[in-house]
């Protein structure tokens, strides 16, 4: 073994010794950001840290602003009765989600109903999808200008999103109607947004 392992075996790697100490310091950051691209890839690919990895789930970026911002600001049921409303951006505390019965223009409301029509107020808007999952209302087209009132067809398990006036987004699921008051009924996960 003798002088051939001291040029190319384990034992030392006299070569890497005899390069200059600055060719040495690149060569070790590109492996370190070699090996740290390649953790990052597969966490991001697969979703999950591979055996080993030490990667932060904060270090990777989120592909929705509701994930980035880190889940649910505001769950519950919202009872919608004819000509009511709702402030999507109530804080969790506000079971009631401050459901106005006044005036559309007083107040903070983001979504009104005149069931069957349903508007998005006050600067919100809302848009009808196929779909509850945690990032349909993020990826849904076709939001309807607000306070244009329109029959959305909403039937039990059907799925309505509004982005409220405060830039969160909520994923209402119908869970009930009841056509003789004109009363819709939801089951609602508001959304945070960055800040929250």
């Amino acid at each position: 073994m003798g002088k051939e392992s001291d040029q190319t075996g384990t034992s030392g790697f006299k070569w890497w010794r005899d390069l200059p100490p600055w060719i040495q310091v690149l060569a070790a950051g590109a492996t370190l950001l070699l090996g740290a691209g390649t953790v990052l890839g597969v966490v991001h690919a697969t979703g999950s840290t591979p055996k080993g990895g030490a990667v932060s789930a904060s270090t990777i970026p989120s592909a929705t602003p509701a994930a980035a911002s880190g889940g649910i600001y505001h769950q519950g049921p919202l009872v919608l009765a004819y000509n009511t409303g709702a402030d999507l951006d109530a804080p969790p505390s506000d079971r009631q989600w401050s459901e106005l019965s006044a005036s559309r223009d007083g107040g903070g409301a983001d979504l009104w109903s005149l069931y069957p029509d349903l508007a998005g107020i006050n600067g919100a808007t809302v848009v009808t999808i196929d779909s509850g999952t945690s990032t349909a209302c993020q990826n849904a087209t076709g939001w309807l200008t607000p306070n244009s009132f329109q029959d959305l067809n909403l039937g039990v398990g059907s799925f309505l999103c509004v982005r409220t006036s405060q830039g969160r987004y909520s994923l209402l699921t119908v869970t009930a109607i009841d056509t003789t008051t004109n009363t819709i009924t939801f089951s609602v996960k508001t959304f945070k947004k960055l800040g929250d």
